[in-house]
């Protein structure tokens, strides 16, 4: 009985031991991506819900965001990282009408970056976007909270199914980025 109980155990140890290499021989599950991280590339941003694409320059890269409610926040890759494009989605607050978004948009821009002063709306224009939603587009130019940087920006604000989708891109005035080069970033927003 001793041969035949160690035979087993040979047995049962051979067993496990394939068991044990089918197991590690397992791929895990693969997470499929995000349609964000699937549909987005350099310079390409796309978003799921609402489906939206945006274009900015592709040496571009991702940084930190500042609030919850953005959804992309790109940079130049220089000290500076400037010029910037954020673009933000939040619920859209009752009562708010789109005459009123730039007004409004300024009032965000000084609430989220305390210590901001000196806005400047320096155009407006209601624009209508591939889809026929209208949108307000805006340039201005404001003074950082140290009080010596000043900076220019190019915005598009639009209102759509509840949510306000907000794009603003931000460079030093004067800098190399023109507001035409802003606007057109903003502009380049599209609904998929």
């Amino acid at each position: 009985m001793g041969k035949a109980l160690r035979g087993l155990w040979i047995v049962l140890l051979i067993l496990t031991g394939f068991v044990l290499l089918q197991a590690c021989a397992t791929k895990p599950a693969q997470v499929a991506p995000s349609a964000e991280e699937s549909l987005s590339k350099p310079g390409l941003y796309v978003n799921s819900s609402p489906a939206f694409s945006v274009e900015y320059p592709k040496h571009w890269v991702s940084d930190k965001k500042q609030q919850d409610t953005e959804v992309l926040r790109v940079v130049n890759t220089n000290l500076y990282k400037v010029p910037s494009l954020v673009v933000g989605i939040d619920d859209l607050e009752e009562g708010a009408v789109l005459e009123n978004a730039a007004k409004d948009y300024i009032e965000v821009v000084r609430e989220t970056n305390p210590g901001t002063k000196r806005f400047k709306i320096l155009s407006e224009k209601r624009v209508t976007l591939n889809d026929d939603t209208p949108a307000v587009a805006l340039t201005f130019k404001w003074s950082w909270s140290d009080g010596m940087t000043k900076l220019q920006s190019a915005a598009l604000v639009i209102h759509k199914e509840g949510k306000i989708i907000s794009l603003i891109a931000t460079t030093i005035l004067g800098g190399d980025t023109s507001l035409e080069k802003l606007l057109g970033m903003v502009l380049s927003f599209k609904f998929v």
